[in-house]
């Protein structure tokens, strides 16, 4: 089969085109997927040039792994080939995986075929084109997770997301605008700032402007006493930003390290946290309540389907064929893009 592989640590150039990589054989308990479309992940970058990842990007300690496969790729959609002995999943149904160990700790999503545990491969009855498919397992699913499952939202609440240019944040953007939130957002860039009032934002900050990100928020009437619940999707440094944002009592979900700084050298929480505001995680690879992320898939889809959520809005950029992985993560690494980066396979 074609696939991509990474060669040695380093730049988007290390990854090169295999035309006759082993195809996966079949395997009891496992489902081979025919990739159609593939969901890039800065993860996938700090991968490629071998920064060392976090135990919470694996399913398990035991399949925590310093060294990469050959083949990255966290997340695709696409058509089962071998359902393994499923009793649920058959050949030639539609399927979507993401963060399970696949392009982490065994062989991923950049080629024609991949084989995934079963129990993360997730049958999808949905007439969606591939591009707009392959940009919501990954994205909308850590979102969803982190806005429903670690933060609890609701109706009328105010949610601020830092990071909002990014795919989870574009995500977390149009989610909490459907379920009848208030949502203010960050970006670093003034020139994306239409990009975040499009997908539903209500308020834009900036990053790194003269004024704090707490001074800028509480300026607007829906905010002035800050935001019910806090997305950070930067880095845990920010943690003292997040919580000067958050109202008392209220929650910061700390998902993201775009910034790839996973821990702090020097924190003292008693020092760093207000009397009654809370701090929480979502980890989408330790999140193991399948039927309950099947169930929340499949309304994401229908959602989709019946134009409540604007997948297309959160899509930055669509590529055509595994050569436009490597294009993808030039665009990524340079900031070039908002939303999600999508490769289709032909």
């Amino acid at each position: 089969m074609k696939a991509i592989v990474r060669t040695q640590s380093g730049p988007p150039s290390v990854l090169l085109l295999d035309s006759s990589y082993p195809t996966p054989a079949p395997k009891a308990g496992h489902v081979i997927v025919r990739v159609k479309a593939i969901g890039l992940n800065r993860a996938e970058l700090r991968s490629r040039n071998g920064d060392p990842p976090a135990k919470t990007e694996f399913t398990s300690d035991s399949l925590n792994t310093q060294t990469p496969p050959a083949i990255l790729g966290e997340e695709c959609v696409g058509i089962v080939e071998d359902n393994g002995g499923s009793d649920t999943i058959s050949k030639g149904d539609t399927v979507a995986t993401y963060f399970c160990g696949i392009g982490k700790s065994f062989d991923g999503a950049y080629a024609e075929y991949t084989r995934v545990p079963a129990q993360y491969v997730y049958k999808l009855s949905t007439s969606l084109p591939w591009p707009v498919l392959g940009a919501i397992p990954g994205t909308f699913m850590t979102a969803h997770g982190s806005l429903y499952r670690a933060l609890h939202i609701r109706p009328g609440d105010s949610v601020l997301v830092h990071g909002g240019t990014s795919s989870v944040g574009t995500a977390a953007i149009m989610l909490a605008k459907l379920e009848g939130c208030t949502v203010a957002a960050t970006t670093r860039q003034d020139a994306k700032a239409d990009s975040l009032r499009r997908v539903g934002a209500d308020v834009v900050l900036i990053d790194g402007a003269s004024k704090s990100l707490s001074e800028q928020l509480k300026s607007h009437d829906a905010f002035k006493a800050g935001a019910d619940h806090v997305l950070e999707l930067v880095c845990p440094d920010s943690i003292a930003d997040a919580f000067a944002c958050a109202k008392s009592f209220a929650a910061v979900c700390v998902t993201g390290v775009l910034t790839k700084v996973w821990a702090l050298e020097q924190w003292a929480p008693a020092e760093g946290l207000e009397t009654g505001k809370k701090l929480t995680t979502y980890q989408c690879a330790r999140d193991t309540d399948f039927e309950a992320l099947g169930i929340a898939m499949t309304k994401i889809v229908r959602d989709v389907e019946d134009g409540k959520i604007d997948v297309k809005g959160g899509i930055g950029l669509t590529l055509n064929g595994l050569e436009g992985i490597v294009k993808g993560h030039e665009e990524m690494e340079s900031n070039r893009v908002s939303g999600k980066v999508v490769v289709v396979l032909d």
